[in-house]
């Protein structure tokens, strides 16, 4: 991770790469802080991987938005607004190499 734009005479440092960590989908851009909870969420017992589905038909006055959090504690949160179309995202999780690390695969239709 490489942070840009800081202060004159600032050296910046990071201690450690923030990683991939959790998805969601929200009912508004970022700064509303809409995040929706999923409607269905599968957990096979014994395999290090898990599904969460959000249900995202009808209107969204704010729109419709993906979100993709950075970091155990979600310290980076980027957002992509997404088709007033969609209608569901799932999104599949397994345990990514490093502590903390999510591998993500994201199908919104």
């Amino acid at each position: 991770m490489k942070l840009t734009n800081t202060p004159a005479q600032w050296t910046p440092y990071v201690a450690s790469p923030i990683y991939l960590h959790a998805a969601a989908a929200a009912a508004g851009p970022p700064e509303t802080l809409a995040q929706l909870r999923p409607d269905r969420s599968t957990y096979a017992d014994g395999k290090p991987s898990w599904k969460v589905t959000y249900n995202l038909e009808g209107h969204f006055p704010r729109g419709k938005w993906l979100e993709c959090s950075y970091g155990t504690f979600n310290q980076i949160v980027l957002s992509k607004r997404l088709p007033d179309t969609t209608t569901s995202c799932t999104i599949t999780y397994r345990k990514g190499e490093h502590a903390g690390e999510h591998a993500l695969k994201i199908a919104c239709r």
